[in-house]
């Protein structure tokens, strides 16, 4: 598309989501960003040294992509629903992502046979691999929710009402459900595989179970959360651009 497009005498700032950009770049696209996008967002270090190889570092800013969300506006029907689930039961946990491995949901899922008191809502989107087998696991606990593709507003609702949100990914993945989290006032816990938003109790990516457990109890036993990262994300702002753009 950015090839085909017009540029005339505007300026792109283009980036690219998160995750791995790939190992061999075809030379069309190096042709395309050199000739026509202005400068790029790095959204962490990988994709900083993968444009490195292509752009000047000039033309590279390392920023964050995120957005503070606005006030959840959910449907009454999924207010209702929510408060008759979490009735009953003392905290409430939340992890979200595709059904794939690198999201480690069964992790999540087996870690509530000893919250038992407790309850973790699992909320799903799109397709994946373990989209079965995650369906039946969380069958066979009393504590384990599955939703599955829930709105932007009730997703958000359903971050405000919880006590802890779960990021258990073991590759890198910012995670705007981790930062939105802490913007709606809840406990947002992940692992240490990519910079997280300030406030985030991290947790180490090879963690067991046990040390996973050990963890959350410390965060509800202690008005001091552990481990919590202080990392300075460079929020997006055209300010950094515009010296160079007018």
């Amino acid at each position: 598309m950015l090839a085909i497009l017009p540029k005339g005498k505007s300026k792109w700032l283009l980036t690219l989501h998160h995750g791995n950009l790939g190992d061999h770049v075809p030379i069309w696209i190096i042709w395309v960003l050199r000739l026509k996008v202005d400068f790029v967002l790095a959204l962490n270090d990988r994709h900083f040294k993968w444009y490195s190889h292509i752009l000047a570092i000039d033309r590279i800013k390392l920023s964050s992509p995120y957005v503070p969300p606005m006030p959840p506006a959910p449907t009454p029907e999924f207010v209702i629903k929510i408060s008759r689930l979490i009735a009953g039961f003392e905290k409430i946990f939340v992890c979200s992502g595709y059904p794939t491995a690198i999201y480690n949901h069964l992790m999540a899922i087996e870690l509530m046979q000893y919250r038992t008191e407790d309850l973790l809502i699992c909320c799903l989107y799109g397709n994946g691999e373990l989209i079965e087998e995650i369906r039946r696991k969380a069958s066979l606990f009393s504590n384990v929710i599955i939703c599955e593709s829930l709105s932007e507003d009730d997703f958000n609702y359903l971050l405000s009402t919880a006590d802890l949100y779960l990021r258990l990914n073991s590759e890198d993945s910012f995670g705007i459900a981790v930062a939105d989290a802490i913007n709606l006032g809840t406990t947002a816990m992940a692992t240490d595989v990519c910079y997280r938003y300030p406030g985030t109790n991290l947790i180490n990516v090879s963690d067991s179970e046990s040390e996973l457990l050990s963890k959350i109890a410390d965060i509800f036993n202690s008005e001091r959360k552990k481990g919590i990262s202080e990392k300075n994300i460079q929020e997006f702002s055209y300010s950094i651009f515009r010296k160079k753009l007018c």
